[in-house]
């Protein structure tokens, strides 16, 4: 179930095959070895992938003291669309990404009663955070609301990511993904705690009060991200034809090597016109990959200037094809700026 979730909330950028591959996989949770416990199963690290050869490596931008190529507000709306032979497309939902910017981590002012109170840093967070005052924080947020014909297998279903990421390098630090899917509702939580080199992972169930939260532990790397911000992590890259934008990540109590192949310029057609975009190649398909169980392509057209919008994504797996599309485009295709309260 969480693996769905991050199925669809990387849609846009790093994993679009998304509901349909699992859905129609069947996938199951992996269980252990007879010879082994489940004990050793939760705290031993799984294996990391060896990079994708003969490609060079993008030098990472990592420095984002100054200022980012985004302004807080942001918020970009995608379409999702699936289709396999003989049966035509459908919706499959509405995907939202938003960058609230930087985050005030502390007690809230005093009410009329002089009371004050310590509000969660993220809604639903069931791990203790503490970050040191010196910390400074951005806040990434992204939400998947299923309709159409997904509806008819999980009614009144919606899906959260919530990152914060260290202002100074954009490491994730602290990750919350909620799920509701029909009566299930699960919150999981993990931080990236950089003093213990490790990820710590914290599953609770909220529908029965009875089951132990899952806990799970994991080696940490340098600059690690979560799943989410590893979709805005690549759009503050450099892109060069030929190149390949490779860095860690840890997602759903898994650590991956994200390989991400920068191809050429081309021009995408939207509804007010032609635009210049780079066209991406997410490597996330086959074994040690995030989709192991998967075969398939998956191409990301980013708008060619300082922002790396993502335009209009499109992936062919074995599964059917998915494509994902911007929506809140408005005249001289330009993202709706909304309104920051």
């Amino acid at each position: 179930m969480m693996k769905r979730l991050s199925l669809i909330a990387l849609l846009i950028l790093s994993a679009v095959v998304s509901i349909s591959i699992n859905r129609a996989s069947g996938s199951q949770d992996e269980k252990p070895a007879p010879n082994q416990s489940a004990a050793a199963i939760k705290t031993q690290p799984p294996p990391t992938p060896a990079p994708s050869p003969n490609y060079p490596l993008t030098q990472l931008n990592r420095d984002f003291k100054e200022s980012l190529p985004i302004k807080p507000g942001e918020k970009l709306e995608y379409e999702v669309r699936y289709s396999k032979f003989p049966i035509p497309p459908i919706n499959l939902g509405v995907i939202t990404f938003e960058f609230p910017g930087p985050v005030t981590i502390g007690q809230t002012p005093p009410n009329q009663a002089g009371e004050t109170k310590v509000e969660p840093v993220i809604n639903g967070l069931n791990m203790e955070f503490l970050p040191t005052p010196d910390d400074r924080f951005l806040r990434l947020r992204a939400t998947a609301v299923p309709k159409g014909v997904y509806t008819w297998f999980t009614k009144d279903s919606k899906y959260r990511y919530e990152t914060l990421v260290d202002a100074n390098n954009f490491a994730a630090r602290l990750n919350v993904l909620e799920t509701k899917e029909g009566d299930k509702h699960v919150i999981q939580s993990n931080i990236f705690d950089i003093t213990n080199q490790n990820v710590r992972y914290l599953t609770t169930n909220l529908v029965d009060k009875q089951a132990m939260p899952k806990e799970r532990t994991l080696p940490y790397q340098e600059g690690m991200m979560s799943l989410l911000s590893a979709i805005y992590f690549v759009r503050f890259q450099k892109y060069k034809e030929g190149q390949l934008i490779q860095f860690p990540v840890s997602s759903e109590e898994t650590n991956y090597v994200f390989d991400i192949l920068v191809g050429k310029r081309e021009q995408v057609q939207t509804e007010c016109g032609k635009r210049m975009a780079i066209k991406l190649e997410p490597k996330l398909f086959g074994p040690g990959k995030y989709f192991s169980k998967a075969t398939g392509q998956m191409f990301i057209w980013m708008s060619d200037d300082k922002q790396h919008i993502p335009l209009k994504l499109y992936a062919k797996t074995n599964k059917g094809t998915i494509n994902a599309k911007l929506i809140n485009v408005k005249k001289n295709c330009r993202v709706i700026d909304p309104d920051i309260k």
